[in-house]
């Protein structure tokens, strides 16, 4: 299931889970136990079970020295469904833990922090998490550094920095959520056609893989990209490609995702109803 879960095959991985916890916990071994937590936390948060990632965080070990890492999908769980607060301590909380001083092992949940958030405080703490772990001798830890690097570029607008992210990743061997990052980049970066052409492979790969959250946001840089850049899928309905994607936002309770689609939706003129509800998205409804 590891293998799985490292392909984006969170579906099939799921199926599995429970079968490699009970053998964890027959094992006695915590070690075991708290990979098991760790692996069922990172197929909760892309399917977006929120109850789930609470039971998850709520009867993980504390103590553990992988405890750090728990409390970084935790942080971001809480920005992805728009409790800020509780977003902010618990990133403080995971800031202040002396084992990622140096090389930053969870970089990879960083980025949607700050794309949550929009906050530049935020988008300092990324860089700087980057860079600690662009120079780590990992390679897997430096190359998360590369990807948090080209998230912030994406956010701060920065061509150049994304050029350098882009070059550095064409060549490596990238996992399902590191992957989400590569059409993102593309359109960055000013290659539009192939940015729109891996856009489509992406989110249909995500989809039936049950990796809903970066799914969705995929739709919604993908829909960005078409508000931009109006002729390059003639045959797509932008306005109702968006809508329908916001439902999707809506029915994972992804808010700040809401809050980025809606600010879309009135660029593209699309009139909303007193319920919350585009006139386009009733008629999906």
């Amino acid at each position: 299931y590891k293998r799985q879960v490292k392909d984006g095959r969170h579906r099939e991985s799921d199926a599995l889970m429970e079968r490699a916890r009970r053998s964890a916990v027959r094992s006695g071994n915590k070690l075991r136990i708290v990979s098991c937590d760790l692996l069922e936390l990172r197929i909760a948060h892309s399917l977006c079970d929120w109850d789930r990632v609470k039971r998850i965080i709520d009867d993980s070990e504390p103590d553990f020295p992988t405890a750090e890492r728990v409390l970084a999908i935790s942080a971001l769980c809480s920005y992805l469904v728009g409790d800020t607060e509780e977003g902010d301590a618990k990133l403080q909380r995971f800031l202040s833990m002396p084992q990622q001083t140096n090389e930053f092992p969870d970089a990879q949940y960083f980025p949607f922090i700050a794309r949550c958030t929009r906050k530049p405080e935020h988008v300092a703490i990324i860089k700087q998490a980057a860079l600690a772990a662009e120079r780590s001798r990992a390679e897997y830890i430096r190359r998360r550094g590369v990807i948090a690097k080209g998230w912030m570029a994406i956010e701060e607008d920065d061509v150049e920095t994304g050029k350098e992210a882009l070059e550095d990743l064409r060549s490596a061997e990238l996992i399902h959520d590191e992957v989400s990052l590569m059409p993102t980049l593309l359109y960055l970066c000013g290659d539009i056609e192939q940015a729109a052409t891996d856009f489509e492979v992406l989110i249909e790969s995500l989809g039936s893989n049950g990796i809903y959250m970066y799914e969705v946001w995929a739709r919604y840089d993908f829909a960005r990209l078409m508000t931009e850049h109006r002729g390059i899928r003639p045959d797509v309905d932008v306005p109702k490609y968006a809508s329908e994607a916001r439902l999707l936002a809506v029915k994972y309770g992804l808010e700040p995702l809401i809050a980025r689609f809606d600010e879309l939706l009135e660029l593209l003129g699309v009139v909303r109803t007193p319920f919350d509800l585009t006139r386009r998205e009733v008629e999906v409804l």
